[in-house]
This record gives C-alpha cells, structure tokens and sequence, in this order.
C-alpha cells in the first residue's frame, strides 16, 4: 500500500512569526520561496539553516567565483596608493592580476564541488541503508508473526485448525497493514528520489561548513595573490622596475615643502625676485606723497588756473548764455545788452504800473485771499487725491474698445490699459452645440448650458487677451482643439460650475481651470 506524505507548510512570514520547533527530522517547506527547513526537536525554526541542495552550492559558487573577481576588478580599477605610486590611471595593468582572479576563482570551484561531492554521496549511502533495513526489519516481523500463528494452530485440536490458520492469517493481514514508518523505526524516512532526500542535521551543518571553509579560501587566495602582486616590484603596469620611483610619502613630503603655483603662500625670507620679474621695472618704492609725476601730466597742470583766486593770462572768453533761460555761466556783456535792448522794446510806451497789474488781477481788491481759495480746490499733479465723481474724457482706443468709449489710459511697461470696465460682463448663456466664440468676447464670463463645444477663433484676439467660462447648469462642455488649442489635463469641464480661462498666446490658445481629459 502506497503511503502519502504530507509536510508541514506555510508562507516565509507565517513562518517566521510562529517559530516553532519541529521535531526530529520534521520537514518544513516555506510555500511562496520553495526552501525547507529540517527540525532537530530542540531548534526553533528561526534559528534553523535552510536544506541546501547540490544546485544551491553551485550557485554558492559561481557568487564565489563572481566575488572574487569583483574583488580583483576593485584592484584593477584603483588608480591610487598601488605599489607606492600616487597615481596609476596613466600606467598598464599587469596581466598577472587576471592570472590571480582565475586562480582564485578555480580554486573555490575545486573546494565547493567536493563538497557538493561528499554532501550528496553521504545522504544516498545513509538513505539506501535506512530504506534496506526497513525492508528487512519488515519481513522479519511478518515471518515471525506468521509462524508463532502456525506453530498454535498445529497444537490447537483438528476441529480449530482451520479457524486458528483464518484467525493467524487475519491477525498476519491486520498487523501488516498497521505498519507504519514509526513502528519499525523508520518514521524520518521519505519515499522520495535520491535527488530530493533531504539531508539531516548534521549533513546541513556540514555543508554549511564547507560553504563557509570555501568562502574562506577564496577570500584567502584573492587576498594572497593582491597582497603578492602589491608587492612586485617587476614588470608591474608596465614599468620594469618601480623599486625606482619615489614613495607617496616621500613625494608628498617634497611636494608640500613647494608653493603652488596659483595663489602661492611663502614662509620666511623670498629672495631672488626683482621688480622686473612681476612687471614692475619702472615702479618705486616710495610713499604716496613722495611719488613723482610724470614730465607730460606736470606741463598740463601748469596750463590750469587754481580754482582759488585764478590769475588768468589773455583774454578770458565765455560761452554766450541763451536768452530768456537761467544759467550758472558767465554772462558777457554783449548778452546783457541784447536782454537789456529787449526788455525796454517789450516795455509799454507809458508805464503804469499799478493800474496795470489791477487789470490783470481783474480789480480784485482781495487777490490774495480769491488765488488761495483757488489753488485750495486743485489738485496736485503728484498724488492726486479726488472727491466727488471723476469724469473721464473720451479716448481713442484700439482693439475691441470703440472709440466713443470713455475711460483713463495707464501706461504699465509696454502695456496700456484702456476703457478696462469696472464690473465683469456676463452674458447670455450659451446653449448645448457647436458654439464659435466672436471678437468681442474679451474679459467676458461666459455661462454655458449642457454639453456646448466651443471653437476658439483663430483671429480677432490679441495675445494676452483672455474668457472665462464656467458651467453654469448640466455638463459635458468642452473645447475644440482646432485654432491651436491646449490644455492640462484635458479641455472638457469636469462638472457643474466648473470654470476655465482661455487665454490667447502667440502659438494659439491655452485653456486652464477645473477641467479633465
């Protein structure tokens, strides 16, 4: 009778939050990674070393061999402190330093396939034998059963013979189906492939120390052969001998008794240097009041007079000073004859000065008082500040103002402000369907009713000119994307009362707000 095995089971995390201690030879599989664990009856699963097979020592392996050529590549890629050499970056790599990576690399195959080797033969030599005695300890127990059934059924009388041979052939037949792998002492026993048997305790630990003694080695080997090759002195980056050069601690010694040569720092006395080595052979060391002049500058300051007291030789000559303006220049005597010669032109022919200045004051006996009440109702041009209602002239605007239109023109940079009204114009709304937008739209809120498609026009804006629109009952409005029209993420109004801007740029039209794709 074929007899089936089930294991316990489970997924890594229920595993490992229940931890238990599985019995001697109990098998526990982790579902979700395919690995298994083997109890030894005293160990907690956490603690437990997953069953290794033959396919995970090779891969432990080839991460060896993959090791110890990263190892080996770190070297080769180093550029400093290699062979007492500040900087090899320029120098040829030995080709000795591969021999040392396949060297190493062999040499932890080697170690982890005999492992592999002796893990395997092991747990098929320990199964076989188990399986064998099994068998045997089986038929054994049969035979000896069947013939103690014999033997009383012999001395038992004529008329039992046949009743004691049913009654030892049944209890041979009951005590042969309740064999179990337990009773003959079989119970860690699995009727599995040799490739599949687990391995014990002690095998996992065996294997565990041959991964670990490999791992070992090749570290050791990889390190031996870089410690060899750091040494050489020979052949090493293409130098024949590097005993030659200088160590990084000599040349750095030498290098910081130096100056650099950007922003050089010297100690002690610099000597050596002239003024013509920096470029200045014609200068003196000579304080600022005892610095000479050159022969050129000296003849010029003795063409100028001192601004005190001036001592001028010749005949001074100054600019003529407009008429009628003010001046800090000097007035010749020919510009005060010709202002004098027209203020008497202007002069009437009988001067009477008070009665003339009473007409202009228009017989105001009280000038001063009427001219401050006056100036007291003006504004200033600076900061004006305006009571009452403020009226506008009319102004001649372009684009989508007309001309009658009133309003003040603000210069803001290059952009002038005209007729900007004071209260958004909301019209009337637009119904569901195809729906071109006019010229004068600009600056309007434009209702829109149901699903409206609305085409932006490609003439009549100007850039920065810009409408709003919302949705002001149902959904489903959207732009056209003809005449250059974008938007983010989409061009229709996501729900009611959504709202979006179109503004107009020098590509077409940008559409934003609530909107979706």
């Amino acid at each position: 009778m074929t007899t089936r095995m089930q294991q316990r089971r489970g997924t890594s995390t229920q595993w490992t939050a229940a931890n238990p201690t599985l019995a001697a030879g109990e098998i526990g599989l982790e579902t979700n990674t395919g690995k298994s664990k083997i109890g030894d009856g005293q160990t907690a699963w956490n603690s437990l070393v997953y069953y290794t097979t033959s396919a995970d020592l090779t891969s432990t392996t080839n991460t060896l061999t993959l090791g110890a050529a990263s190892i080996l590549s770190t070297h080769n890629s180093a550029t400093t402190g290699v062979h007492g050499i500040s900087d090899t970056s320029s120098l040829a790599y030995l080709s000795h330093v591969n021999a040392a990576i396949s060297t190493a690399a062999t040499d932890a195959t080697t170690k982890a396939n005999a492992a592999i080797s002796t893990a395997a033969t092991d747990a098929t030599t320990k199964a076989n034998a188990a399986q064998a005695a099994a068998i045997a300890a089986a038929a054994t127990d049969a035979t000896t059963k069947a013939n103690a059934a014999i033997s009383t059924a012999a001395t038992d009388a004529t008329t039992k013979a046949n009743a004691a041979i049913s009654t030892a052939a049944a209890d041979a037949t009951t005590k042969v189906a309740s064999v179990t792998k337990a009773s003959i002492g079989l119970g860690v026993v699995d009727n599995v492939e040799d490739a599949n048997k687990p391995v014990s305790t002690a095998q996992a630990a065996a294997i565990a120390t041959a991964k670990s003694e490999a791992i070992a080695a090749a570290a050791s080997a990889a390190d031996t052969k870089i410690s060899a090759h750091d040494v050489d002195t020979t052949n090493v980056h293409g130098i024949a001998d590097t005993s030659a050069l200088a160590l990084t601690a000599t040349v750095n010694s030498g290098l910081a008794l130096k100056a650099n040569l950007a922003g050089p720092t010297f100690t002690g006395t610099v000597s050596g240097i002239t003024k013509s080595m920096v470029g200045l052979g014609s200068v003196d060391n000579t304080a600022d009041s005892a610095k000479p002049i050159s022969t050129a500058t000296q003849t010029a300051l003795d063409l100028k007079a001192p601004l005190a007291s001036p001592a001028l030789t010749g005949t001074p000559t100054a600019p003529t000073a407009a008429a009628g303006t003010s001046t800090t220049q000097v007035a010749t005597t020919a510009f005060v004859g010709t202002a004098v010669s027209n203020l008497v032109a202007s002069a009437p022919a009988a001067l009477d000065t008070l009665n003339e200045l009473a007409t202009a004051l228009g017989n105001d006996a009280n000038f001063s008082t009427t001219l401050t009440t006056n100036l007291g109702l003006k504004a200033p041009k600076a900061d004006p500040t305006f009571t009452g209602t403020v009226t506008a002239p009319a102004i001649t605007a372009t684009g989508l103002i007309t001309a009658s239109a009133s309003g003040v023109a603000f210069t803001d940079g290059t952009q002038t402000k005209a007729g900007v009204p004071s209260i958004t114009n909301i019209p009337t709304a637009l119904a569901a369907g195809a729906q071109t937008i006019a010229a004068s739209r600009a600056d309007q809120f434009i209702p829109l009713t149901g699903a409206v498609v609305i085409t932006l026009p490609a003439t009549g804006y100007s850039t920065g000119q810009s409408i709003d629109f919302f949705q002001e009952s149902g959904t489903g409005a959207y732009f056209a994307s003809t005449n250059s029209v974008v938007g983010t993420p989409g061009l229709k109004f996501r729900t009611t009362y959504s709202v979006a801007t179109a503004m107009k740029t020098a590509s077409g039209w940008l559409v934003f707000g609530d909107l979706s794709a």
